[in-house]
């Protein structure tokens, strides 16, 4: 039975999926582990993905240090310091992160071919920082896609053959927005799905944006002066922010939600509604949507070439994404029931479909 390893590194969260002949067609059931993008380089010992609040701790301490963010640093010469003053290459942290996950699921489970989903808008240099990385870790069988190109794979496992039309696929991450427009599968037994045009990044309509104005909206309800550069200020702040992102995630399925606020000398309950949530955040959707029409400017299309659009990424769990791109470009919508694992999912499928030397997708 073939079987093949996805893997995905985002700036806030990783995941990696094994796939096989018996998994669901669009790899739902996949088993699948999910680990914050924050990694724990310990003194003796192999490094670990998702480390705790504990272990971060530990940053200014002989016993280790901890970083994240290194997914924007693949590439860029300069690199992360550390907080103990140590100097590291973004693409070697990457590549090391790619390593915890794979060695994580090959402790549950035997796979064969490894597929690493990388962003859409990364240079071919950039892929190539991380490929020389990965060959220096061991990981000298892992294929490099870009994430629509794996995004892709998940639609056409899940939906079946494309057609000729392109493919808007949408991916809103925690820290970008990355629109690509791609056509049908060009190698039978590679990447396929070509990039149609350059895709389009924002920064600004992103889910930690969605998660500050959540904030925001839940500070000015307290009506309160703060400091937010007083040091126990800061530390409540980034705690408080981390519960507006799970309320948000909640809000995708439920109507309403509430947020603990623990800040100096004060500890109350918030109840978030979703439909005023949605207020909050239906301008930005709405300025996505003008992003997809420039994309398909640059790739010289118009809406009557396009097929769908394919919502991925976290962000897009929220309903009110798919109703916004729909009215506001009258195409047609598709996302997973998970938008967060479409992409390791499509990457797993590929690896599997790699592995038993089978046309993919």
């Amino acid at each position: 039975m073939a079987t093949g390893i996805g893997v995905v590194v985002g700036s806030r969260n990783s995941s990696a999926a094994v796939a096989d002949d018996d998994c669901a067609a669009d790899g739902s059931d996949c088993p699948t582990i999910r680990r914050r993008s924050i990694l724990h380089l310990p003194p003796q010992g192999a490094p670990t993905l998702g480390a705790t609040p504990s272990e971060r701790a530990d940053a200014r301490t002989p016993r280790g240090v901890v970083l994240e963010g290194f997914a924007a640093h693949v590439g860029d010469p300069v690199g992360i310091r550390a907080a103990d003053g140590s100097a590291h290459d973004g693409a070697e942290l990457m590549a090391t992160a790619i390593g915890c996950l794979v060695r994580e699921v090959r402790g549950r489970r035997v796979a064969g071919r490894t597929v690493v989903a990388h962003p859409t808008a990364w240079s071919d240099g950039t892929v190539d920082s991380l490929r020389e990385a990965l060959s220096h870790t061991g990981y000298v069988e892992a294929t490099l896609v870009s994430e629509a190109a794996a995004a892709m794979h998940w639609l056409s496992a899940a939906r079946g053959p494309l057609g000729r039309n392109a493919v808007v696929v949408y991916d809103l991450g925690a820290a970008s927005l990355d629109i690509s427009v791609l056509g049908e599968v060009a190698e039978p037994h590679g990447a396929g799905f070509p990039l149609l045009g350059p895709p389009i990044r924002s920064e600004d309509i992103t889910g930690s944006r969605f998660d500050h104005l959540i904030m925001s909206s839940v500070l000015d309800q307290l009506g309160l002066d703060l400091d937010p550069y007083a040091p126990e200020t800061e530390q409540a702040l980034t705690g408080l922010r981390a519960r507006c992102e799970r309320a948000k995630e909640a809000l995708s399925a439920d109507l309403d939600a509430a947020v603990t606020v623990e800040l100096p000398g004060l500890r109350r309950d918030i109840r978030l509604v979703r439909a005023d949530v949605e207020d909050l955040l239906r301008a930005p959707l709405r300025r996505s949507a003008d992003l997809i029409a420039e994309a398909l400017d640059g790739a010289r299309l118009t809406r009557d070439d396009v097929s769908r659009v394919l919502l991925v990424g976290g962000g897009s769990a929220i309903p009110l994404a798919t109703e916004v791109i729909a009215a506001e470009l009258g195409l047609p919508v598709a996302a997973a029931a998970r938008p967060d694992s479409a992409v390791t999912h499509g990457a797993a499928l590929l690896a599997r479909d790699l592995s038993q030397d089978r046309p993919a997708g």
